[in-house]
């Protein structure tokens, strides 16, 4: 933090502080000080805000506690839970007192945050009592996709939700997938508390072999409800309905009769293969080279020297050097 001068116009050029980034929950975040206000209604008051630089795929729930100064001067802002928007960035937190009154003597402000849970959600709008307009896409984490419809044929409001994108499961694997679904309730044009499907979370495992054959969500919502012209859960406008949903937990299993070391065995064993067919092969071609060459030598006969003496002639035998067995030759007169 600067150190807090005599000059207030330069602490009103002092918009805000960021901090480096840190990763948690497959995000990338970063804090966002201003130490004089957000804004003309705060100003004057210092905030402190969470910001999410990775990822603005979803709108993401966050819960995390905050710890500002050291020592006797400690501001504790308890576990809070806040909502991060699309662009990133979520509510401000006023820590009620200056923050440059919660530095130390070399102007360093101490943070300390404790992350505990990043939920991706997913917000759909769909018209329940149209049946062309009664399907939604959205996609999860991973950006797989899926498909949420509403059924009103019964006395309550019933969801189906589809896995679109189950051809992308990878083979002798299982897709693990814990997600909540919530109703956004609307009124006065803001939106309420969530209400939650009964047995919410849920969780499923999908195979690429096995159909989707949907996954069934019951809600307390009655059809009634939904059809009254004032209600709470519906759009007065386009009569479309929010629907929320989290997306808790998903992970990427192995089949139980399929083991990862099974592939690492297979591999070892194909690359072993190569390795002996290509030392086999180079040992037949250093056999044919030395079997050639062994021809050629036989085929090629050696000339004797000019300057060589005769072979010695004795008793009627002819003895020539590096000869192991006598050889008959012609009588000679002495």
């Amino acid at each position: 933090m600067p150190r807090e001068g005599k000059d207030s116009q330069y602490h009103q050029r002092l918009c805000r502080v960021e901090t480096n980034y840190f990763s948690f929950g497959g995000f990338d975040w970063s804090l966002m000080l201003y130490p004089n206000g957000d804004s003309r209604d705060d100003a004057g008051q210092s905030m402190v805000g969470l910001v999410r630089q990775t990822n603005f795929d979803h709108v993401c729930r966050v819960r995390y506690r905050l710890q500002l100064g050291q020592g006797n001067r400690i501001v504790d802002s308890e576990m809070m839970e806040q909502t991060v928007d699309i662009a990133g960035r979520g509510e401000l937190y006023n820590p009620g007192y200056n923050l440059y009154h919660l530095c130390s003597s070399k102007s360093k402000l101490r943070i300390q945050m404790e992350l505990m849970s990043v939920t991706a959600l997913s917000e759909v709008q769909i018209c329940p009592l149209d049946r062309s307009k009664n399907r939604g896409h959205l996609y999860d984490r991973d950006k797989q996709a899926w498909i949420i419809e509403s059924d009103v044929s019964r006395y309550n409001l019933k969801l189906r939700l589809f896995y679109a994108d189950i051809r992308n499961v990878p083979r002798m694997c299982l897709r693990h997938v814990m997600f909540g679904v919530s109703v956004l309730p609307l009124r006065g044009g803001h939106q309420a508390r969530p209400i939650r499907a009964k047995g919410s979370p849920f969780y499923e495992y999908y195979s690429q072999n096995d159909p989707d054959d949907c996954f069934d969500v019951c809600t307390d919502i009655t059809v009634e409800s939904l059809q009254d012209a004032d209600s709470v859960y519906l759009d007065p406008e386009f009569h479309r309905m929010t629907i929320q949903v989290e997306w808790l937990e998903t992970h990427v299993l192995h089949h139980e009769r399929y083991q990862r070391l099974d592939d690492i065995n297979s591999k070892h064993k194909h690359q072993m293969l190569r390795e002996i067919m290509a030392l086999q092969a180079e040992n037949y071609a250093l056999e044919k080279q030395l079997y050639s060459y062994q021809v050629s030598i036989a085929k090629t006969e050696t000339p004797r020297p000019k300057d060589e003496p005769e072979p010695e002639v004795r008793d009627g035998y002819r003895r020539l050097e590096n000869d192991r067995g006598p050889h008959r030759g012609q009588n000679c007169r002495r």
